[in-house]
């Protein structure tokens, strides 16, 4: 909370562009990012021509609305699960919560009794329909 990506994010963004569109066929730069973002960040954008995505920009399709619009919620909003538990998930490669309603033995490596599985898995499921 209260993280904003300042525009030196954005002349970081813009001079990697350059550094590398020639070589690997690059032709806009973007910068994407999960937190809300300055106003200098985004009229630097504006001004070189750079696309930016954040929580809450653009207007329509802002990453928030991505999250939402394709239930790509991520395993760390599940309460059921402690830090552990979602790094263990993670290390995995098991990201959003509909991965554990796809294959709920996804679980299986967290090695918890089975009435804590069941419960993981109806967050999840609680968190995919629900959105």
């Amino acid at each position: 909370p209260g993280i904003k990506t300042d525009v030196h994010v954005g002349l970081y963004t813009w001079a990697r562009f350059e550094d590398c569109k020639e070589k690997n066929g690059f032709t806009i730069p973007w910068l994407i990012t999960n937190t809300k973002e300055t106003e200098d960040v985004i009229a630097y954008a504006l001004c070189v021509g750079m696309q930016v995505m954040s929580w809450s920009y653009p207007e329509n399709g802002s990453l928030r609305d991505l999250v939402e619009k394709y239930h790509l919620y991520p395993i760390t909003t599940l309460t059921t699960l402690s830090s552990s538990h979602h790094q263990q998930l993670l290390s995995a490669g098991i990201t959003l919560c509909s991965d554990i309603v796809k294959n709920p033995t996804a679980v299986d490596i967290l090695s918890l009794p089975e009435d804590k599985k069941q419960q993981i898995l109806q967050e999840a499921k609680s968190v995919c329909m629900n959105a």
